[in-house]
């Protein structure tokens, strides 16, 4: 794990990380697969997130770029960033806090012409609760879209990232990435992702 508050420029990780971290199964059970493909996320000072580096949650606070390569799937694609270490890495009862969720990007290319289902809320890890991992996954919708209201969630809380690709009838993800974020301190009285 990286102490800087990120890298500048396009990431460029290697997918063995992902892979020996399992940070995507930590997110569902039934994710057999690993993704073989690498989401390119950039915030909006040039800080990249490259699988595992730390961001703090200042720099992360408003919704980053992705994009990733397509490989052989089909448009669109979903957008899906959870907190599996919610409220802490220790005592994950809240796995997984939803931070983020856009769906019906028309391409590869970035989900700014995607439709924003679940707004993007930053990295709010409780105060002395220890690093958290920010997990971006990529699914391919292979030509269908899905509706905003089918894929909206009043609580946060305990998003199971499982559930929600068998109820929209989705592939495994094509594409991941991650990073750490931790608020300073001791007090762990918050109760957030």
């Amino acid at each position: 794990q990286d102490s800087s508050n990120g890298s500048r420029g396009h990431a460029a990780p290697s997918i063995q990380v992902l892979r020996s971290a399992r940070e995507v199964q930590s997110c569902a059970r039934r994710i057999s697969e690993v993704p073989q493909g690498v989401a390119n996320v950039n915030y909006g000072d040039g800080t990249a997130v490259c699988m595992g580096n730390t961001i703090s949650p200042q720099i992360a606070s408003n919704k980053p770029t992705v994009s990733f390569e397509a490989q052989d799937a089909l448009p669109p694609y979903t957008l899906v960033m959870v907190d599996p270490d919610a409220p802490s890495a220790s005592e994950p009862i809240y796995r997984s806090y939803l931070h983020w969720v856009m769906v019906n990007a028309p391409s590869s290319d970035g989900f700014g012409e995607g439709e924003e289902a679940v707004q993007y809320i930053g990295p709010a890890p409780p105060q002395g609760s220890g690093p958290h991992r920010y997990v971006f996954l990529v699914v391919a919708q292979n030509g269908r879209n899905i509706s905003k209201s089918d894929v909206s969630y009043s609580d946060r809380k305990s998003f199971n990232f499982e559930m929600f690709l068998q109820n929209n009838s989705l592939p495994q993800p094509l594409a991941a990435n991650f990073f750490f974020s931790e608020t300073p301190g001791t007090s762990g009285a918050k109760k957030s992702g």
